[in-house]
């Protein structure tokens, strides 16, 4: 008699969803940091260096949230071109970019900003489906 468990409250569940979707976000933004440090390398991709990597976003993830785990949006930079692009708006640094990965990149990633999808994206079934993809490069 002591199982029978308490049937949630809408509020409850909310509550519930919210905390799994965060989760499942922390664990893709993860999994993103680490494919593309497997994919590009433990170096910055325009200096070479490795003081304080991050991982960037070439397209912003406020704008195509739907490429926030798409590997080739995924650019390993050291911090001072990192913080010259965001803090400074210096534009050089994704035209280097762009050079450096070639237009064999910039067409691949062309097709995946084309490619937006039609349903809403940032549900947890999305979310799942890209944590498995990520799971699946890493392999």
């Amino acid at each position: 008699m002591g199982n029978i468990k308490k049937k949630q409250t809408y509020k409850e569940k909310l509550k519930s969803e919210r905390l799994y979707k965060k989760k499942l976000i922390k664990k893709g933004n993860q999994l993103f940091k680490e494919v593309c440090f497997k994919l590009y390398g433990n170096k910055c991709e325009l200096t070479g260096g490795n003081y304080r990597l991050s991982v960037h976003h070439y397209y912003p993830r406020g704008l195509y949230g739907y490429l926030v785990y798409e590997p080739l949006n995924g650019i390993v930079l050291a911090f001072p071109p990192h913080f010259a692009h965001h803090h400074r708006g210096d534009p050089r640094i994704h035209e280097q970019i762009r050079a450096k990965r070639g237009e064999k990149w910039w067409t691949a990633l062309q097709e995946k900003v084309q490619d937006k999808p039609h349903q809403g994206y940032k549900t947890t079934q999305w979310l799942e489906e890209q944590i498995a993809k990520l799971k699946k490069i890493l392999e």
